[in-house]
């Protein structure tokens, strides 16, 4: 198969009728940076004339199907056995839906849709856990994905593969993959951008609900005269945002923060974001003496996100392994430096000594140090601030769109003998 094959031109009516598959879509409250890839993707090919139904995991409280962005999200079967439903279901989705094309979209358990699916497929694989897991769940489990995951170089060896970064796609390839190209990750330049911040004890910014327990935000502007927004002009807080799961190392960044506190009497950590570890973390921080300035807010709203990474001196990303790193981009673009671990996709989303800086996993001391260092020194702040807005501002979703495009439209053409047009719709 040439994975590369040149696509002829074709008017939009030509564009075929893609099924994603995906544990989670973008309103479930653990949706994360590849729930955000996918619809971001799926969004742009509707405006070009594509026809997208998702498939996921229903959740408590959600509709059964909702248009979200034009795409028809369909919502059935429980998330822990999610992969049985569609392993039963996808050949008459298929038929029902008249679907051409498929995107496999594998972050968790993989859906193996080109041994299960009648149509060709296209997967978007994040990263693999590996033994990741074992820092995660419990060791049946653990072996129970990798089982899984072992079949993926057979299952996706002809078929195009799809990554978001550059230390996935050598992971991919190490691994056994075939062909495998990277469909860079984005972020919403519109939505994610410093945005005027509440002083403390002003909720004009966030709505009438105010802040979580206590939470204060960037201050109008500094004693010095620093502009609103600037690294000078913020309150003393770090943000983690994102899941929150044993693997994402987040015990790592209470531990670095309770160091700092007598260094930094004023400073406060914000934790954005929902899972199943959070338990055990209040735990932690009621022992560390932290629970008075260590805020969980749970799922928050996009435009919630923005303002606290807008009001954060500095953001974290303690985990062990991304396929990439989306808040670091979101961070940035809000401007905010990111501590993060030296691991795959991390190590491409932070510029270390630019961006923010990367550390080993695990090492509370080297966070610490790194926060340090941007939490003490208003200049150094300021340039990782002014480097990241920089940064950020090259990454759209855009070239995503254009490589899922063209490795859908060269699929479907090579499974039907169909001209595909790869050119731009409106």
């Amino acid at each position: 198969m040439n994975v590369h094959a040149p696509l002829r031109a074709a008017p939009p009516s030509s564009r075929p009728r893609v099924l994603l598959i995906n544990w989670r879509d973008m309103r479930n409250p653990e949706a994360g940076g590849a729930e955000v890839h996918l619809h971001e993707v799926a969004v742009r090919l509707v405006r070009a004339g594509f026809t997208c139904i998702q498939y996921s995991h229903a959740f408590p409280g959600c509709l059964p199907e909702e248009d979200v962005g034009g795409v028809l999200v369909k919502r059935v079967g429980g998330k822990f056995l999610f992969n049985f439903t569609v392993w039963m279901n996808v050949r008459a989705w298929c038929s029902n839906e008249n679907i051409d094309v498929i995107i496999d979209d594998s972050n968790k358990i993989p859906f193996l849709l080109p041994w299960f699916a009648n149509r060709p497929v296209v997967a978007q694989i994040h990263h693999l856990f590996g033994r990741v897991l074992f820092h995660e769940t419990a060791w049946p489990m653990a072996i129970y994905v990798l089982a899984f995951e072992s079949l993926m170089p057979w299952c996706y060896r002809r078929v195009r593969v799809l990554t978001g970064s550059d230390s996935s796609r050598r992971e991919l390839i190490g691994k056994g993959f075939g062909s495998v190209e990277i469909a860079p990750e984005g972020a919403d330049l519109d939505l994610y951008r410093p945005v005027p911040i509440a002083a403390p004890g002003d909720d004009s910014a966030h709505g009438s609900a105010g802040p979580t327990s206590g939470a204060s935000f960037a201050r109008a502007g500094s004693s010095d005269g620093s502009p609103r927004g600037s690294a000078a002009a913020k309150d003393c807080r770090i943000l983690y945002v994102g899941r929150i799961k044993r693997y994402k190392g987040l015990d790592v960044i209470l531990r670095a923060a309770s160091r700092l506190k007598k260094e930094f009497p004023e400073l406060q950590f914000d934790i954005a974001g929902s899972g199943d570890d959070v338990p055990r973390l209040k735990a932690l921080a009621r022992e560390l003496g932290m629970e008075s300035w260590t805020h969980f807010h749970g799922f928050v709203s996009e435009a919630r996100k923005v303002e606290l990474y807008s009001g954060a001196r500095a953001v974290v990303n303690s985990s062990l392994k991304e396929g990439w790193g989306l808040t670091s981009i979101e961070a940035n673009a809000c401007g905010s430096p990111v501590v993060a671990t030296n691991v795959p996709g991390l190590c491409d989303s932070v510029w270390d000594g630019e961006t923010g800086f990367l550390v080993p996993f695990g090492d509370a001391d080297a966070f610490a140090s790194a926060l340090r260092k941007i939490l003490g020194d208003p200049a150094e702040a300021e340039r990782l601030r002014a480097n990241g807005l920089a940064w950020a501002a090259r990454h759209t979703w855009e070239k995503a769109y254009e490589v899922t495009r063209d490795a859908l439209l060269a699929a479907w053409t090579e499974a039907t003998g169909k001209v595909a047009g790869c050119g731009e719709a409106a």
